[in-house]
């Protein structure tokens, strides 16, 4: 059931994305995830930030996605990143993905957010977890997304 959960976040975060409107002809690279696979570097612009209950800052790019996913009214904080159930709203979890052959959902890291002004959250964050017998350890994650609006 979690695995089903995730996979449909993911569904609506590439709908989301995929379907928004851009106003501006130009990039905005202020926004991004960056981040180590069991140590490759890999570098996002212009990751995404929903709300649906909770909060999720999705990160994406032709092959891999990462989400991190927080409460709507998160402050700033080192918080546990656990494998609880998406249903969980004052969790911190993340979900790994590469193409259609490796997708986790977190066991164990952290989640540190460093500011949360008007516009932007900050951070850090690593995280490992298990697909197929093979562990993947997620370092040296930072980010900088847009604040999500809190629901509550």
């Amino acid at each position: 059931m979690k695995k089903l959960s995730a996979v449909l976040i993911l569904c609506v975060a590439a709908l989301t994305f995929s379907c928004s409107s851009d106003s501006s002809s130009s990039s905005n690279d202020d926004t991004y995830v960056n981040f180590k696979v069991n140590g490759t570097q890999y570098n996002i612009i212009e990751p995404g930030t929903f709300t649906s209950l909770n909060a999720s800052v999705v990160a994406d790019d032709a092959n891999r996605t990462l989400i991190l996913r927080m409460p709507d009214t998160a402050v700033v904080g080192t918080y546990a990143i656990t494998d609880a159930s998406p249903s969980d709203l004052t969790a911190y979890t993340a979900t790994y993905s590469e193409g259609a052959d490796i997708f986790f959902d977190a066991v164990s890291g952290s989640i540190t957010i460093s500011n949360v002004g008007s516009e932007y959250m900050t951070g850090t964050f690593n995280f490992t977890g298990t697909y197929d017998g093979t562990t993947y350890t997620i370092t040296e994650g930072t980010f900088r997304a847009y604040k999500p609006e809190a629901t509550n």
